[in-house]
């Protein structure tokens, strides 16, 4: 493209579109990548202005870690609302209730990550250091393997910034193995 006079560009936005239908008011307020050769990014940066969102640049920028920020904030919790939904039946809860019974917790907790740094955002047993719950968590999820290592390494992700005293946060890490 570029050898023929071409510009090359690329405009990406961080918002999600789970249906085939047009859904122009989802890019209103969202941020949007935008890289453009030229005078390009410029024009890129109007488009992104005209439909209400809002443009940051990609230049330079390592997309694939970019977009791996993005499948964390956005495909990933789809998979996290279906593995609490795999935990809520296993817990012998009736599945068809599983999406709306965790619905509300699960945007007031996106809400909460939304407004708040990551440490002020954090509630439940990691952020009180409380090993015993864990523990009862882990010893409860070793009937489900996959949900168990999921929650593991979640777990692990959390004592990244938990404010857990060192001796609770010892003893988390132990649990997790």
């Amino acid at each position: 493209m570029r050898d023929a006079g071409g510009l090359a560009g690329c405009l990406h936005p961080l918002q999600t579109f789970p249906s085939r239908e047009p859904a122009p008011e989802r890019l209103a307020g969202a941020w949007c990548g935008v890289e453009g050769d030229g005078s390009l990014e410029e024009t890129l940066r109007g488009m992104v202005t005209a439909m209400v969102a809002r443009p940051f640049s990609l230049a330079g920028v390592d997309r694939a870690t970019y977009h791996a920020a993005a499948v964390f904030a956005s495909n990933f919790v789809v998979a996290l609302m279906a593995a609490a939904g795999r935990a809520w039946e296993a817990a012998g809860l009736p599945g068809e209730l599983a999406r709306e019974a965790l619905a509300p917790l699960l945007l007031a907790s996106a809400s909460n990550a939304a407004a708040l740094p990551s440490l002020a955002a954090l509630s439940g047993p990691v952020a009180r250091g409380d090993a015993g719950t864990v523990a009862g968590h882990l010893a409860a999820l070793e009937a489900e393997p996959e949900l168990r290592a999921l929650y593991v390494e979640l777990t692990r992700e959390l004592l990244r910034f938990a404010p857990t005293d060192l001796a609770a946060r010892g003893v988390l890490l132990e649990l997790l193995g």
